[in-house]
């Protein structure tokens, strides 16, 4: 569990920070090929499209704090319901053969 948690930590930041360098060469790709675009409006949405990051979660004011919770919370939905394989591989096979069916009467 600890393993989980430091390295959802330390993914978040590197998620954000990846993030935003695809925006900006994305966004550098479009000028330099000159599709028709309005500069100052794609900059606008760029801009406003960011939104802050709350300083505090259920009173947790730490990064590390509220990554925990957040890890908790994960752990207590996804282990709450109980798992039976059997039924499962039933579900999956009834949604194979469906899609099966779909794709041999669209194909």
């Amino acid at each position: 569990m600890f393993d989980f948690r430091r390295r959802n930590t330390s993914d978040m930041g590197c998620f954000c920070r990846d993030a935003s360098t695809v925006i900006e060469t994305n966004f550098a790709k479009s000028i330099v090929e000159n599709r028709n675009m309005d500069f100052w409006s794609e900059v606008r949405k760029i801009k406003y499209s960011t939104k802050g990051v709350s300083s505090s979660v259920d009173g947790m004011t730490d990064s590390s704090e509220i990554a925990d919770m957040f890890a908790d919370k994960y752990d207590e939905l996804y282990s709450s319901v109980p798992y039976d394989s059997i039924a499962m591989d039933a579900i999956a096979m009834c949604i194979n053969s469906g899609i099966d069916v779909f794709n041999s009467v669209v194909l």
